[in-house]
This record gives structure tokens, C-alpha cells and sequence, in this order.
């Protein structure tokens, strides 16, 4: 920043200080530009921050009117004003030394050997050596930045080098917008969770700032594309501005820091560990939490089995933060029917479900709150809600009693495997072709033409498929007790389809 007081410095200029310099923080001033005006009220060409010069030709300096200039220079914010000597003032008007002194505004003498434009070429060198200077600060803390990342230090200690360089308080939030690294001062995590949930949902490259009385806070998000992982704070106090393009940076290396080692080093630690204890023949140390995710600790989990889709990506993919859930590809088995389970922390359950709603086709269902401990109870109530949703996903709490809760999923399987034994004895394609002729026509009430509709084939070749089942089950499909029986079977294999 060029103070006023670098520019008195300035050797050639002949300039002296005569009022309104009673306090150094005065000369501490910032100077922008210098503006040449003999204007009686030079105010709406200024931006604030000008060093205002004038000969005096045309401004009156008796005492009403010399304040009355001062006062408009103080209201635009202006840093000083310097008066020419020897063109139409011999010396220093009275009345403007009075103002200056009042208002608190730096007055200046300027000799009159010295042209205005000289006093305008020096600030225009010092603004550029500046310039220089903090571009030479900002590359030599963009490699320290990544000298430390790169030698494999924790974040944090990225966090406390570049506080120190700004000045400020620096830190790192996660997707919810809570500290979770911080050094520096002055610490304002409230305004940084306000802004931080500003950006949530508005891409990978928006920002947000604010200014209050207590200084500046401005947030970028952490991650790649339009996914935020977490966020990225920097406070600074009033008056204070920080250098946005080092702070744009910091934000690409701990980007690039968090993708390459998520999870990665407490992975390989625990890797490494338990194979020792396998072959020392030491009990297998518990993984890290951050393999647990929401499954680590004493709260309470939700789990989501999601039929529709089946692919665990695609689940993943349409989620804000994947460090949320727990994911398993779960095949047709004890658990219940084929798709994906996932698994995440009761806080976040709405926000999850509210991701994957924008999932196309999504069908599945959604266990109660539970505790982590009874986990895979929870997994066994999402599947078995996911076997009698037929779209969007069925809740615990809006889901009605059903005579498949009351079925443990493995004792289904099993009575599934063995009703529909002789179907697979027919071979793949077939048995294909009857479970799905079998679970068309039931899911339609076994009304005939609905269900050929729904497969897309004649009534007469949905009726030959449904007598040669019967034939091999050995079983009167007309019989109610047939058909219920069925109902269960197909339903623990999640061989019944939604209805359109």
C-alpha cells in the first residue's frame, strides 16, 4: 500500500506537510492516484483515496469557503490536498490552514519548481513497485504453499503459512460449512458458515464475501467441477484486503491435496497394520473412522436401498459430498433385493435423499433412524421396503404394515430359492422369461391383458408362459394361496415390477 508518507519521502518533489497531519494516521493514508483540479467542487470526478492538487486559481480560501471545500474533499474520502506555491499564492492561505487542521486532512506545500506531473510520475513509481513487489510476495508464497503440500505436510500447516502472509484468520470448512482446520486471527467462523451456505449449490466456481465493522471474509469452494467438498475462508481485519489471487491458489492446492489423499494415508496405514496383525497373528486393528464415515462413532444411521438404479456410481455421482454415505453394491441375497445400499449419518438423511431424488427412475426405501450398533437391522428394513416400493422411495415412517416386514429376508430367499427351484432347473432363459411373465401378471392383479400390454406380447403368449409355470411349480396358479405364495417369493427376489 503507498501511503502519503512514501510520497513525502519521494526524493525531488518538495513537498512539506503544513496541516491536518496531527496523527500519524494521517500520513499512513493510502494514495491511489493524483488528481489535478481547479475546481471549486472537484468531488464527482473522484473515486476517493486522490492526492488533490491545485494552484488555487479559480477556489476562494476564505474561511466559509475554505471549509466548505475541505469538508467535500473529507466527505469523497480524498487522502490529501496539496496547494502550487507562487502562481496565485505567495503563501498558505489562512482560512485553508484552519480547515485542514479541522477536518484532520493532510494539507501540502508544493514549490513551485515542482510541475504536478512530477508529484503524479513518483506515485505512479512507488504504485508500481509495489505492484512488483507483491507479485514477488505472492510467488514466493505460492511456492512455500506448495513446497509444503508437496512434501506431504497436513493441510494445516498450509493454513497457518498462508494466515501468516495475509495477515488474517485463514480456514478450512467442510460441506456443511463447519471448521474443521483454523489458525489466525481475527476468527469469524459464523460469517464464514453464512457465506459458505450461500455457495452451496451454485457451482464449483462461484465465491462470496462480506464487510462488516469487524473486517472482511471472503469463501471459495474446494473442489473439482461443480462439486464443493468443502470451503476455503480467509478473514482479514478492517481496512485490510487479501490478495484474492493467493488466495484463489490456496484454494486449487488444497483442492488438489484433498483428491489425492482422501482417505488415502489412514487407508494405507490401517492396511498395512492389519496385514502385519494377520501374519504375527495380532487381532486385526479396527479401520480408521474416515473408511467409517457415518458409520463411525455412537450416532444414529439411515439406510437407503436403492433398487433402481442398481449402479452405486450413478448414487454417488448425484451426491454433494460422497464422504456423506457408505456404499455397498448389494446383489439379490440375505440382505434383500439387487441394487445398492448405502448407508449415512441421521443428519444427513434429508440432504442425501433430497440428492438422489434428482436421480432418474430412483425406487428404493428408507429405513428408520437407528443406532450404528443395530446397522444392519436398518439395512434389512430399507430392502425390504425397497421390495414393495414401485417408485420414488418408501419410508419407514409412511410405509403401512405389511405382511413381508414380518419375514426375515434370509428365511424369504429361502423359501424363494426353494418354490422357484424347478424354474431355474428349466434353465436361465426361460426361467427369465416365466419369473417375469409370473410378477407382470400378479403385480396386475392377474388380469391377463394388462399384464401382455405391460410385456409388450400377445395374451395368448403370456397365458402359454403362465401354463407352462404352473406346470413346472406343479401348482394351480388360480389358487389364492398359489398366488400369495408367489407374491413373497418374487418379492424377496425383487422380481415383482412397479406398476407405470
Amino acid at each position: 500500500m503507498t501511503t502519503l508518507r512514501r510520497l513525502l519521502a519521494a526524493p525531488g518533489l518538495g513537498l512539506r506537510v503544513v496541516a491536518g497531519a496531527g496523527s500519524d494516521a494521517a500520513l499512513d493514508r493510502a494514495v491511489t492516484w493524483v488528481a489535478v483540479s481547479e475546481l471549486p467542487d472537484p468531488t464527482p470526478y473522484l473515486e476517493g483515496g486522490e492526492l488533490v492538487l491545485l494552484t488555487g486559481v479559480t477556489v476562494r480560501f476564505g474561511n466559509q469557503h475554505a471549509r466548505e471545500y475541505v469538508d467535500r474533499l473529507v466527505a469523497r474520502d480524498v487522502a490529501a490536498v496539496g496547494l502550487g506555491m507562487g502562481v496565485f499564492h505567495e503563501e498558505m492561505p489562512p482560512g485553508l490552514v484552519l480547515a485542514a487542521d479541522a477536518a484532520g486532512l493532510p494539507l501540502l506545500e508544493v514549490d513551485r519548481p515542482t510541475p504536478f506531473i512530477a508529484v503524479g510520475k513518483a506515485l505512479a513509481d512507488l504504485l508500481s513497485a509495489e505492484q512488483t513487489e507483491r507479485g514477488r510476495r505472492r510467488v514466493e508464497s505460492m511456492r512455500t504453499l506448495t513446497s509444503v503440500l508437496a512434501g506431504g505436510a497436513e493441510p494445516l500447516s498450509a493454513v497457518r503459512r498462508l494466515a501468516s502472509r495475509l495477515d488474517g484468520w485463514v480456514a478450512v470448512l467442510d460441506a456443511r460449512g463447519d471448521v474443521v482446520l483454523g489458525a489466525g486471527r481475527p476468527e469469524r467462523p459464523d460469517a464464514a458458515a453464512g457465506l459458505a451456505r450461500q455457495l452451496r449449490g451454485r457451482g464449483g466456481h462461484a465465491s462470496a464475501a462480506t464487510s462488516d465493522e469487524t473486517g472482511r471474509t471472503v469463501v471459495l469452494p474446494l473442489g473439482l467441477g461443480d462439486r464443493a467438498h468443502g470451503y476455503l475462508a480467509v478473514s482479514t481485519p478492517p481496512g485490510a484486503e487479501p490478495d484474492h489471487s493467493l488466495v484463489a491458489f490456496a484454494a486449487s492446492l488444497l483442492t488438489l491435496d484433498r483428491e489425492r489423499s482422501r482417505g488415502t494415508r489412514p487407508a494405507l496405514r490401517w492396511a498395512r497394520a492389519a496385514l502385519l496383525a494377520d501374519r504375527v497373528g495380532r487381532p486385526v486393528p479396527p479401520p480408521p473412522a474416515v473408511l467409517l464415515g457415518p458409520l463411525a462413532g455412537t450416532g444414529r444411521v439411515v439406510a437407503v436401498h436403492v433398487t433402481e438404479p442398481a449402479d452405486a456410481a450413478v448414487l454417488l455421482d448425484a451426491l454433494d459430498d460422497e464422504d456423506r454415505v457408505v456404499a455397498l453394491p448389494a446383489a439379490a441375497g440375505a440382505t434383500g433385493p439387487r441394487g445398492t445400499l448405502l448407508v449415512t449419518a441421521e443428519h444427513d438423511a434429508d440432504e442425501v435423499l433430497v440428492a438422489l431424488a434428482a436421480v432418474a427412475g430412483l425406487r428404493g426405501g428408507v429405513s428408520r433412524p437407528t443406532p450404528v450398533e443395530a446397522v444392519a437391522d436398518a439395512a434389512r428394513q430399507a430392502a425390504s421396503l425397497a421390495a414393495r416400493s414401485r417408485a420414488g422411495v418408501l419410508r419407514a415412517e409412511e410405509a403401512t404394515l405389511s405382511l413381508r416386514d414380518l419375514v426375515d429376508p434370509a428365511a424369504a430367499l429361502a423359501f424363494a430359492d426353494a418354490l422357484l427351484r424347478p424354474l431355474r432347473e428349466a434353465g436361465p432363459a426361460e426361467e427369465a422369461l416365466l419369473v417375469e411373465a409370473l410378477g407382470t401378471w400378479l403385480v396386475r392383479n392377474g388380469e391377463t391383458g394388462t399384464a401382455a400390454e405391460a410385456l409388450g406380447v400377445h395374451r395368448h403368449t403370456l397365458r402359454e408362459r403362465l401354463r407352462r409355470a404352473g406346470k413346472l411349480l406343479g401348482a394351480d396358479l388360480d389358487d389364492a394361496a398359489v398366488r400369495a405364495d408367489l407374491w413373497v417369493a418374487l418379492g424377496a427376489r425383487g422380481a415383482l415390477p412397479g406398476l407405470p
